[in-house]
């Protein structure tokens, strides 16, 4: 059995006590005992029955994807986003859910502020999701889960911080855009159940659980509005502004949770306190006020027997008052006891909140760093694609050049070749044609010649001819035989006479294969 529930049940059992035995002697009619503070304008009494099982928002990989592209924008006043709603966590501070509300088989949690400003909390079992609304709007400024919050402007994600409160870059806040839509659709149904549907009162034994929870994230949040300059600096520059409108809510709320706190012993401890008040107050000698219920004529003069009945009276009353203070004094022991233990279970709270803070921002931490080492992995990833891309694009650049080159030399080289092909035909021809002429003007020199001597020997036959002496006249030629045989000529002379002979041209062939016979005709 819980400690604070048995000391409480042994203090209200005494002051049940106390109380009948205050009713038994003088009993005054006790005033009325005012609450300290109204409820919340939407607040009910947490039911003390039996939780049923409890149930889990799905996660957001499970929700349906959003009907629109939730786009990601960056704001440069970002830190508004992220300070109102820790302004409005800090004013509801430890005060239970106004209602509760059913939605898609769960049950969130739903605060209202005076001013119409909204917070509704549903549950995961790794911890919880929030959703901050301000006053007439029934779109989401902020949202926050157990590893990131998503601030909204406008249907636009203007900013993405870690769980902490620190901004993340702006590459990782954008992968986060299709996370942020299903939330945003999602924020928006809550809200109009939050509104419309039929509020139910919260159970108290799982407030009990989870306020621990809403109280760690408040935690962390103040540790990161500590430790992020550019946070703190935003609220100190508006700090008056946030003040003037959150410290209504936040005084109203403290002063709620201090009249929860206290309810069940206020009256019972009032009730004593008048009592012994009156005790002290009322003159020597003076007969206690006959108790409610009995007849109020006025006492006989004394007797024996009076004055016995008297005496045993008063006894009464002093055995009744030093009950009573005896009452009194465990009373206040059992208060100092409760107290210590309740201050003791808040340093042991405070101690659990801080660590699980400390774990939580750890965690966070390593998280961050992940993602820089992840992003560094990847940057150097990319660099090395760029590289190695870059790389076989100056290969293939030199390949093709070098291709270029031995085409272009293989051209040139071809281009020699058919130069030097053409120089070569070119000579043959000009020797062939320097051959033709050197023949021809042999062969005229040949015709020439043989002309000359030709001529020559004409002249000389001519000349022989002119110079010999006619032959004699033989005038009995008549008598010689018409058959006679003619003189043969001497050799000598007919060498003499024959003209030399002229050496012929040797034939050529022609270009058709045939011999050139112009010579010998």
């Amino acid at each position: 059995m819980d400690r604070r529930h048995a000391i409480g049940g042994q203090w209200l059992g005494g002051s049940v006590m106390l109380c009948l035995a205050l009713g038994a002697c003088n009993k005054s009619p006790q005033p009325a005992q005012q609450p300290v503070t109204g409820a919340p304008v939407a607040a009910l009494q947490l039911a003390t029955a039996p939780p049923p099982p409890q149930t889990y928002a799905p996660p957001a990989a499970a929700l349906p994807p959003p009907a629109r592209r939730v786009a990601y924008r960056p704001h440069r006043e970002h830190w508004r986003y992220l300070t109102d709603a820790y302004d409005m966590s800090d004013a509801f501070a430890d005060t239970p859910p106004d209602y509760t509300v059913p939605y898609e088989g769960e049950y969130p949690y739903v605060w209202r502020a005076d001013d119409g400003a909204y917070r509704v909390v549903e549950w995961l079992p790794e911890g919880a999701r929030y959703y901050y609304y301000e006053p007439g709007a029934d779109e989401p400024f902020l949202i926050q889960d157990p590893d990131y919050g998503y601030a909204y402007d406008n249907g636009v994600l203007a900013a993405v911080y870690t769980r902490a409160g620190a901004p993340l870059p702006d590459r990782i806040a954008a992968e986060r855009e299709d996370y942020a839509a299903r939330y945003y659709a999602r924020a928006r149904d809550l809200y109009r159940a939050a509104v419309n549907e039929r509020r139910r009162a919260a159970y108290a034994a799982d407030w009990q659980e989870r306020a621990r929870r809403i109280e760690a994230q408040r935690a962390l949040w103040q540790r990161g509005h500590e430790e992020q300059p550019g946070w703190r600096d935003w609220y100190q520059a508006h700090q008056p502004q946030q003040e003037a409108r959150w410290a209504p809510e936040r005084q109203h709320r403290m002063a709620y949770a201090a009249a929860l706190g206290g309810a069940g012993a206020a009256g019972a401890a009032y009730a004593l306190h008048h009592r012994d008040q009156r005790a002290v107050q009322q003159p020597a000698g003076a007969r206690p006020a006959p108790p409610v219920g009995m007849d109020h004529r006025p006492w006989p003069f004394p007797n024996a027997r009076d004055q016995r009945a008297e005496q045993a009276q008063r006894q009464a009353a002093q055995q009744a008052a030093q009950a009573r203070e005896h009452q009194l004094q465990q009373t206040q022991q059992m208060r100092r006891l409760e107290a210590q233990r309740q201050a003791q279970a808040q340093r042991v709270e405070a101690q659990a909140r801080a660590q699980q803070a400390r774990q939580a921002e750890q965690r966070q931490l390593q998280q961050a760093q992940q993602a820089q080492r992840a992003e560094a992995q990847r940057q150097a990833q990319a660099q090395r694609a760029q590289t190695q891309a870059r790389e076989q694009q100056v290969r293939q650049a030199q390949r093709r050049e070098l291709q270029q080159a031995q085409q272009a030399q293989r051209a040139e080289t071809q281009a020699r070749a058919r130069q030097a092909e053409q120089a070569q035909r070119a000579a043959a021809q000009r020797e062939a044609q320097t051959q033709r002429r050197q023949l021809q003007q042999a062969q005229q020199a040949q015709r020439a010649e043989a002309q000359r001597q030709a001529q020559a020997q004409r002249a000389q036959a001519h000349a022989e001819a002119h110079a010999a002496p006619p032959p004699p006249r033989v005038e009995t030629a008549h008598l010689q035989p018409p058959h006679a045989e003619a003189p043969r000529p001497n050799p000598a002379q007919h060498a003499q006479a024959a003209p030399p002979s002229v050496p012929q041209p040797a034939s050529h062939p022609r270009g058709d294969g045939q011999k050139d016979d112009r010579h010998h005709h």
